[in-house]
């Protein structure tokens, strides 16, 4: 008889196993059920059944088999020990069959059910052999419902699970060193976009140190491992310069991997309570950190290389020059901070592939818009009265306006402005022109009539505005549809005294 004959028969026999009629004191009884638990996990092929990668693979051969055979095994769960183990097992795959098949519900359910049987059995059985093995299987369950949480888009709850896996796994000593420094790092993310910035900085420190330790090992680091880890410092430093700005507030509810020796006597500065930044000098501690970090991330994540990776990395530096510029009372050192900005994004613009990467490009040409027109606006604050002053401010509101045009230029089809905008984009158009109206009226120059053609550039943005909005009774930015209609009603009145001569 075959191999594959026999394990059919076997099959068949579990499938068909009545449960009414299993006797607790019959052996064989008792090892028909066992067969059932076991051929179920057989038929799984455990790692690769449990893999999120591919959706489409389907766990077992049906749902109904599947709890036929669990019902089966739950006769003995109570009164037989042997089974829990490989009870827990089959839980834990049918949460994870179930949350694939987007039943979160269901897949809720059989990891509670799994965790369940662990505290059952720790209850009554302090001391038993099974224990190691059970206390692995809860580790497992836990790393199971931390990718359930992640599935159903619940950050917290899927972090709260994480966190316990990394922690239990520090205790046992059974893990591996790179994939819990990459759990680690993921779940450093967590607490610092939720501003919990201790458990933040122990999360990347305790990374860093598996990292330092599997590096010392014969173990495969990947490529990508240390820009990564400079990624999550840099973006500590970054969100905590944008939050301490104004708040104090740590929401970190307890401190993870207490009592671990990972944290060195340097490392300590790092976890005191959070403050309220109050200078300059402090605000400069966080960009300097952060800004290195990127940069040595930057220097793995090439734009060559890595488009994508490169463009968020400088987004983050930008942010870093952004929030720094706050706690800078000097209005030419804050131009400065702001041409470097610029700085950042300025190369993507000749080295992006237009078709490619028109998404990007878009968003770094608002950007730089955005950037020069905060310059003209330091600048104009600052009274120029010298034309080498006045030459910079119209220098910069050329900068600004052409970036604009650029974006305006990519949703155009056919060089033709469409008649309805996608709404991807419509809102980011009608910014970019009501912006270049604006800037178009604060060009310098001493020629009244000169000026008038530039207030005239002006006023063709503020009417393209409003006829757009009138034809196509749009209902975003009504406030700047508002000052668009009284630029419009205003201005001509401008134009007109500007070519007799007169400034008004």
């Amino acid at each position: 008889m075959s191999e594959e004959t026999t394990e059919e028969r076997i099959r068949e026999k579990c499938i068909n196993l009545d449960v009414n009629k299993l006797d607790d004191e019959d052996e064989d009884s008792l090892l028909d059920a066992k067969k059932s638990l076991e051929l179920f996990l057989e038929i799984n092929e455990g790692d690769e059944a449990i893999s999120f990668k591919d959706e489409r693979k389907s766990i077992g051969k049906g749902e109904k088999e599947s709890k036929n055979l669990i019902l089966k095994a739950l006769k003995w769960k109570e009164e037989r020990v042997e089974f829990l183990s490989k009870l827990m097992e089959v839980y834990n795959l049918l949460g994870i069959h179930y949350i694939q098949r987007l039943k979160s519900k269901d897949s809720i359910h059989f990891m509670q059910l799994s965790l369940s049987l662990y505290h059952s059995f720790v209850s009554k059985h302090a001391d038993h052999p099974l224990c190691e093995e059970m206390e692995k299987k809860y580790t497992h369950s836990l790393f199971y419902l931390a990718q359930i949480y992640s599935k159903m888009e619940d950050a917290a709850m899927s972090a709260y699970y994480c966190s316990l896996t990394l922690d239990r796994q520090l205790k046992s000593g059974d893990y591996d060193l790179m994939e819990w420094s990459v759990g680690s790092l993921q779940l450093s993310a967590y607490f610092n976009s939720s501003e919990q910035w201790v458990n933040t900085v122990r999360c990347l420190i305790a990374s860093e140190k598996m990292l330092e330790r599997a590096k010392a090992t014969e173990q495969e680091i990947p490529e990508d491992s240390d820009a990564n880890l400079h990624i999550g410092w840099g973006k500590y430093h970054m969100n905590k310069l944008i939050s301490l700005s104004s708040s104090t507030f740590d929401s970190s509810s307890r401190q993870l991997f207490e009592g671990l020796e990972l944290i060195d006597e340097e490392d300590k500065v790092l976890l005191e309570a959070p403050r309220a930044i109050s200078g300059f000098d402090e605000a400069k501690f966080h960009f300097q950190r952060g800004n290195d970090r990127f940069n040595k991330a930057k220097a793995f994540y090439t734009l060559d290389n890595h488009v994508t990776d490169h463009y968020n990395i400088c987004q983050d530096q930008y942010s870093l020059y952004s929030s720094l510029v706050h706690f800078e009372s000097n209005p030419s050192n804050q131009c400065k901070m702001h041409k470097r900005k610029a700085d950042l994004l300025e190369p993507m613009i000749k080295e992006l592939n237009p078709i490619h990467f028109q998404h990007l490009l878009r968003q770094i040409m608002i950007e730089l818009g955005e950037t020069y027109n905060q310059m003209v606006d330091i600048k104009i604050g600052l009274n120029p009265n010298n034309p080498a002053k006045v030459k910079k401010i119209n220098q910069l509101i050329t900068k600004s306006t052409q970036y604009f045009q650029m974006f305006v230029k990519t949703c155009h089809v056919k060089d033709k402005v469409p008649q309805v905008l996608d709404e991807g984009i419509q809102e980011a158009y009608i910014v970019s022109r009501i912006t270049m109206g604006r800037l178009y009226s604060k060009v310098i120059v001493p020629d009244t009539k000169v000026k008038a053609r530039y207030v005239g550039e002006s006023l063709k943005h503020f009417e393209w505005v409003v006829d757009y909005y009138k034809r196509n009774k749009t209902q975003i930015l009504q406030k700047e549809f508002e000052l668009c209609k009284e630029m419009v009603s205003i201005l001509p009145a401008r134009m007109n005294a500007l070519m007799n001569g007169t400034q008004i």
